[in-house]
């Protein structure tokens, strides 16, 4: 009697055992696939905000180039956003404070509106020149703004991301590269008489080398 009772205690107890053990490797294979998950989470923001600063450097470009020439970028190209529809939603996970959500949302809004701006001037101006070279950049398309904004997006991304992308390679110090690119102001600031005399200036030393070589 004793010795039956003493072995289903040990059944008892190695059932037990193995449960508690089922138990634990449960718990240690969950918590590695919870791990796994969030890495490739991880991961996969981590490209989203590459991807999406990517394509804001290259807003960045066009802009910049936009502001040396006085002159939008040729049709049919346009400020590409397509990157950004694509992993806003990935995004919006990853950024949780509300007002650097809107730092970076605000900054294709303002991508979207001068794409419009510049679409709409495109079929406002027939001229030849327009069409071969780009149409005019006015002042009061405030593309200053829209350059701040892009730079501002990027430093979100690369702040809360914890990335360092392309475009930190190449956006350089912002108080010296904007008195470059608009050194005459823009938008409200602008100043016409300065912007008119330099453009001056400009055409007579271009008109200098054309001829002396």
């Amino acid at each position: 009697m004793d010795s039956a009772v003493v072995g289903a205690g040990g059944v008892i107890v190695g059932a037990a055992l193995t449960f508690c053990g089922q138990l634990i490797n449960e718990g240690i294979r969950g918590r590695r696939e919870r791990e796994s998950e969030e890495k490739r989470d991880t991961k996969a923001l981590r490209l989203a905000a590459r991807l999406v600063m990517e394509e804001l450097a290259e807003a960045n470009t066009l802009i910049e180039q936009a502001a040396r020439t006085g002159r939008y970028w040729r049709a049919p190209r346009q400020i590409p956003t397509e990157t950004w529809n694509q992993y806003r939603t990935d995004l919006a996970i990853a950024i949780e404070v509300p007002l650097d959500w809107r730092i970076v949302t605000a900054a294709y809004d303002a991508l979207n509106n001068l794409n419009w701006t510049v679409q709409h001037r495109r079929t406002s101006d027939q001229t030849v020149d327009g069409a071969r070279l780009g149409v005019f950049i006015n002042a009061d398309d405030h593309t200053r703004d829209v350059w701040r904004s892009v730079r501002q997006a990027i430093g979100v991304l690369e702040r809360i991301i914890g990335v360092m992308g392309p475009a930190s390679r190449v956006l350089g110090e912002e108080d010296e590269r904007e008195r470059g690119l608009w050194p005459h102001g823009d938008g409200d600031d602008f100043d016409e008489e300065a912007a008119r005399i330099a453009e001056m200036e400009r055409r007579q030393q271009e008109a200098f080398r054309e001829e002396f070589g």
